[in-house]
Formats: structure tokens, sequence, C-alpha cells
């Protein structure tokens, strides 16, 4: 892609500053593999995006015009509802998670088990011990 819809590069490498911006870049770059849609249909969506946003001097970066764009192409074709999105969404932000059994957890709870729980170690003369 050439233009306004270029991808970002630094010495011919793609650039994400955040990793969430790496893992929209391969939902999308899947899901075209994957045949969800035509490449040519997200692209003309993320040249929109990216209109739209200098139309009305908004400040956001490349990928969020990407993920706009993306959103925006999977209520389009029908691969999520804007009530589904939403409700993601509004899970995410308040750090609602589920497991593969689909079971609720709460991300902070988990990350706060994980980081207090002893983790084991074994001192080179063998003897074993907590941190």
């Amino acid at each position: 892609m050439a233009g306004p819809s270029a991808l970002p590069r630094k010495n011919g490498e793609l650039l994400f500053d955040e990793a969430w911006e790496g893992r929209v870049f391969g939902l999308a770059t899947a899901m075209h593999a994957g045949q969800q849609f035509a490449w040519d249909e997200f692209r003309d969506r993320l040249i929109e995006e990216i209109a739209e946003a200098d139309a009305h001097g908004d400040d956001s970066g490349y990928y969020e015009r990407w993920l706009a764009a993306f959103e925006r192409l999977l209520v389009e074709k029908g691969l999520l509802t804007q009530e589904e999105l939403s409700a993601r969404l509004a899970a995410f932000e308040s750090g609602e998670r589920y497991d593969a059994d689909g079971r609720r957890k709460r991300a902070a709870a988990q990350a706060t088990i994980i980081t207090s729980a002893p983790i084991a170690t074994t001192s080179i003369s063998g003897s074993a011990g907590t941190r």
C-alpha cells in the first residue's frame, strides 16, 4: 500500500509502537488470508478513516485508524454485530476476561495472583527455596 494507507516502517521493517498495534495488524491480515474479506475492502475503509480523521483534525495514530477501519469492516461484513463489538470493548475496558471454558475472570485479580505467588528456586548447591 502506498499513500495515506501505507504501513508505518523504519528501515523497511513494520513499525509498531505498542503490542496492540501488532495484534490488530495480525488479526486483519489473518482474516484476509482466511478469505473473510478482500484486501481492497479493508484498504478502502482505512483510507476513508484516515481522511475522516484528517478532515476533523483528529490526531489519532495510524493504527487507531486501522482498528476503526477493521471494526467497521467486521460489522459491515456481518462477522460481528455492533452490539457484540460494544460488549467486548466494555469488557476489555473493565478488565473483564474469559478463560478458555468461558468462565469470567478479572485481569487485575489474575495479575495479582500471578505476581504474588512465591517462585520456587534452586540454588547452585541444589537446595530448594522460594522467593
